[in-house]
């Protein structure tokens, strides 16, 4: 069940939900992201892709617990990794490379890519890192609400 634009339900189903739904965050995602490359330029490219397609997984890691949009959070990364390789021309093994945590040897020459354009980077977030803050940034501005409702 979808409640307000939110899934509710068991880790199956928010996942299938938010990674195979047509009307889920990815599937409503995929389409644009696949075509980016067919744009004018690099430039309007990233403007989408910073500034609309995170935005379709955001709402969703607000008001999903984080368990539950683990899995989704990181086919987005992936769904921007493909998208931005495909228009810039920079092989996706590299891309992949600066998104991973675990990394033995330091940050990636394109370490560039999560960080914001006043560091001089490309604006993509992890979807991964920042679903429990969303998450609970989301739930510490509710709890007023809901401690009025809720004896």
């Amino acid at each position: 069940m979808v409640v307000v634009g939110g899934p509710v339900g068991n880790n199956q189903y928010v996942e299938d939900y938010l990674i195979n739904d047509p009307k889920g965050p990815l599937g409503r995602a995929t389409p644009v992201l696949d075509k980016l490359h067919k744009l004018r330029s690099v430039q309007e490219g990233m403007l989408i892709l910073r500034c609309s397609q995170a935005l379709r997984l955001a709402y969703a890691l607000r008001v999903t617990p984080t368990s539950q949009t683990t899995k989704a959070a990181q086919a987005f990364n992936a769904l921007l990794v493909a998208a931005l390789a495909r228009f810039t021309g920079i092989r996706m093994e590299k891309l992949r490379e600066s998104w991973d945590p675990d990394r033995e040897d330091g940050p990636s020459p394109l370490h560039q890519i999560p960080l914001p354009l006043d560091m001089a980077g490309f604006g993509l977030r992890d979807q991964r890192a920042l679903a429990p803050l969303a998450y609970l940034g989301s739930l510490g501005l509710s709890l007023a609400t809901i401690s009025d409702h809720v004896p």
